[in-house]
This record gives structure tokens, sequence and C-alpha cells, in this order.
């Protein structure tokens, strides 16, 4: 089973990648050591990056970004509009990029951390959340 996964360098992408490498999975990485998914000029340069080449029966998206400003109130613009390119705009590019070189019967597994639906601890409460 040969098998694409972004986000390696760790937390979920990295777990998921040793697990798989301990089933026998070959391995192909894109991960921010040797890729820039924080555009699209940069992800359009994949196309020519052996990782985008395939074939594989799966691709699994685990790759994310979050501010090193953890107080949402204080994050700027620029960071936001990062922010939401790695974590959802960069899934859509990838896909287009990477669905061709996909087996029959393979796809695509999308990971994501409770961060995507939860405000992470930094985050000062409103008056309509409990105070700690």
């Amino acid at each position: 089973m040969h098998v694409l996964i972004t986000g390696t360098t760790g937390g979920i992408g990295g777990a998921v990648k040793h697990a798989l490498e301990a089933s026998g999975a070959q391995i192909t990485k894109i991960n921010r050591e040797n890729a820039d998914l924080s555009s699209v000029e940069a992800i359009q340069n994949l196309r020519q990056n052996e990782a985008a080449r395939g074939p594989y029966d799966w691709v699994i998206f685990s790759h994310g970004y979050v501010d090193a400003e953890k107080n949402f109130l204080l994050q700027r613009p620029q960071e936001i509009e990062k922010a939401f390119f790695i974590n959802t705009l960069s899934v859509i590019y990838l896909t287009q990029i990477l669905l061709p070189t996909i087996k029959p019967g393979g796809g695509i597994i999308f990971i994501s951390s409770i961060a995507a639906v939860t405000a992470n601890g930094f985050t000062p409460p409103t008056h309509h959340q409990k105070q700690p």
C-alpha cells in the first residue's frame, strides 16, 4: 500500500505515519520541511514535485497551522488569513492536484484536531462561555 500523508513532522500526522510504516505501508510525506502549503503558487509548484506523482492508494491530509498568538482577540489579520489558507484552502488545492494520482478503490482521508471545532484554552471567555 502506498500512502501520501501531509503534516508528518509531528502531532496526528506523525502518529499516522509511524502507524502505517509499522504496518508495512510505503509512505510519501508532504510536510513543512519539503513543501510550502501557504499559497496557491507554492501548492501549484507541487505539480513538479515527485510527491505529487503517485500513484497512491490513499492520501491523508493531516496538516494544520495555529497562530503563535493563542489569544484569538489579538491575532493579526494576516495570521488569520494564513491559518484559513493552510487549514482549509490548501486542502482543496491539494485535492485538485492529487485526486488524479489515486488508484481505483483508494481515497482521501481528512484528519483534524479538536482545535478545528472548539476554542483553545487561551481564548478569553465571552459572556456566553462559562468561566473556569
